[in-house]
């Protein structure tokens, strides 16, 4: 499985992403190494796009990495819950979009996706994940950088229907 991909795609306030009042979204095709031996993409490629289009934003928001280095702090998965609708299959296109839904501005973020085929509109994936501020060298939570908790407060947006 291909698990990371550069210079991706994104957009911002896709009309094909219709569960959230603003979002940012990455546009990811399946290859053959996302597929599995039942012939569609891998729940694994799923959780790892989701994880992608945080990334993607957070480095929109402006927390790049450089900045995760300097501040010895990140943002890591804590609680997540997904519902598959549908499969995805090879040389489907994907717009996995997300939003930041809660910031408590000191340890937590929560985000939600909806991932969408791109051909059809069909909503493929929702998914909510909480994540968490940690510390690199100690490995265990700590409060987030100002600069974080002011850029996540800031992008936090109501969703548009029930979870």
């Amino acid at each position: 499985m291909n698990l990371f991909r550069k210079n991706l795609p994104s957009v911002l306030n896709s009309e094909l992403i219709t569960d959230f009042t603003e979002s940012f979204a990455i546009d990811v095709e399946v290859t053959p190494e996302d597929i599995d031996e039942l012939g569609h993409m891998n729940n694994a490629v799923y959780v790892n796009w989701l994880d992608l289009a945080h990334l993607y934003h957070t480095f929109y928001l402006g927390i790049t990495p450089e900045i995760m280095k300097e501040t010895q702090c990140a943002m890591v998965v804590h609680h997540s819950n997904f519902r598959y609708l549908s499969a995805l299959r090879q040389k489907d296109v994907a717009r996995v979009g997300t939003c930041i839904v809660a910031c408590d501005r000191k340890l937590r973020i929560q985000r939600h996706f909806q991932m969408v085929r791109v051909d059809d509109g069909m909503t493929m994936l929702r998914g909510q994940i909480e994540y968490v501020c940690i510390d690199f060298k100690k490995r265990k939570p700590r409060r987030m950088p100002e600069l974080f908790a002011n850029a996540y407060y800031s992008a936090t947006v109501v969703p548009t229907q029930d979870q």
